[in-house]
């Protein structure tokens, strides 16, 4: 998923497969990600909240402005600009 514009909340689930989302320069956001068998990866720098580890991300870009939950059972997570 792609967007140009960012200023609003996203859940996204995947049961069999990898979550890629591509989001503005300048997007803000509070951020938790879960990859049951699989990895995190976030362009974004993060303010991380609790322990960080390959199939878990919790944290803040710039502000909570808006909300990003990901979550996969067998996949990756990706997060660029």
């Amino acid at each position: 998923m792609e967007y140009k514009n960012f200023n609003n909340n996203v859940d996204l689930q995947a049961s069999s497969g990898r979550i890629e989302l591509k989001l503005p320069d300048n997007a803000e956001f509070k951020l938790n990600a879960r990859a049951s068998s699989g990895r995190i990866t976030c362009k974004f720098p993060i303010t991380v909240s609790g322990e960080k580890k390959d199939n878990y991300l919790a944290g803040t870009v710039k502000s909570d402005k808006n909300s990003v939950t990901l979550n996969t059972s067998s996949g990756n997570i990706n997060i660029s600009k």
